[in-house]
């Protein structure tokens, strides 16, 4: 999940706020917690 996030951002070259960056990283988090890393 967070390689697709990762890609979307880059191909998309978009640029994030502050708060949408905050969310990405707690989605990270969850999905980490999620798949054990």
């Amino acid at each position: 999940m967070n390689v697709d996030i990762s890609r979307v951002l880059i191909d998309n070259k978009l640029m994030l706020s502050e708060s949408q960056s905050e969310q990405i990283k707690k989605l990270r988090e969850l999905s980490a917690i999620r798949y054990g890393y």
